[in-house]
């Protein structure tokens, strides 16, 4: 299967979706017929401008039919439970709120709905020596929401963000040597900012994720659990949630065994 066959596997194909941060690399096009709308940080104009520099194919972007202000996305669209799906690929790890973003994403989504994630692995990826991301900075987070990322979180991207042969993603099969991206130099005025900074706050393997989501459920954090798991192909695993799934099976000891042989595979 394609990396878009993957992610749109659940989904219903003639249900009305929404795409988040769809970017220059939408996964359901409007022009290839998908009912969907799309959320994001800017309008399309903005997104053109910031992308064109870099040599992306700005004619991919998407009307963006609702841009982000900080307020919780139902209040934003202005109806709830309106979506049979929802795609967000390679966001929630960008989010300040984990729970927040999860529980936004299910007041939107039908009673039937799902929401199906693209997650970088954390093994293969530019965020190789973040600590994986533990369930009380989760939970911390959502009792006082941040509206930008910690000092702490930008500091620590700074001074672990990597590359392999001057890539930021790459497989399994990668064991060319790791180089740090960022200089040490400014790092401190980096951290110290108030304004929002695209960095990465919450860092996961395939088992980290699914413990995680077991875990907000069973304290009653979300309602959402995992309807099917696809394993790590290239940087990124996906699960799909739904209402209706199920959580993961094993004990707390077995999974925490199988996340520290996870881990010893990187």
């Amino acid at each position: 299967m394609t990396r878009q066959e993957i992610i749109l596997a659940h989904i219903k194909r003639d249900g009305l979706g929404l795409e988040i941060s769809a970017g220059c690399s939408p996964i359901a096009p409007k022009k290839q017929g998908f009912r969907v709308h799309v959320l994001d940080h800017c309008d399309k104009d903005a997104l053109s401008e910031k992308y064109r520099p870099h040599g992306i194919a700005v004619e991919n972007i998407e009307e963006v039919d609702f841009v982000w202000d900080g307020r919780p996305y139902g209040e934003l669209i202005g109806r709830r439970h309106l979506y049979d799906w929802i795609i967000p690929s390679h966001v929630l790890e960008h989010t300040t709120d984990l729970i927040g973003f999860l529980k936004d994403c299910d007041s939107l989504l039908k009673e039937d709905g799902v929401l199906s994630l693209a997650v970088p692995d954390k093994r293969y990826s530019f965020d190789y020596f973040c600590p994986i991301t533990g369930i009380g900075r989760v939970i911390d987070a959502a009792q006082n929401p941040p509206k930008v990322h910690p000092a702490g979180t930008a500091a620590e991207y700074f001074l672990t963000t990597a590359s392999r042969d001057g890539r930021i993603a790459w497989d399994a099969r990668d064991k060319s040597e790791f180089k740090l991206v960022h200089s040490s130099l400014g790092i401190r005025d980096v951290s110290e900012r108030e304004t929002y900074l695209d960095v990465l706050e919450w860092c996961f393997t395939p088992i980290s994720f699914r413990l995680m989501a077991r875990d907000l459920f069973e304290l009653g954090f979300i309602q959402l659990k995992k309807l099917v798991f696809y394993s790590t192909t290239g940087s990124e695993f996906y699960i799909t949630l739904a209402r209706a799934g199920e959580l993961p099976t094993g004990t707390r000891p077995e999974l925490l065994r199988q996340l520290d042989r996870e881990q010893s595979l990187s």
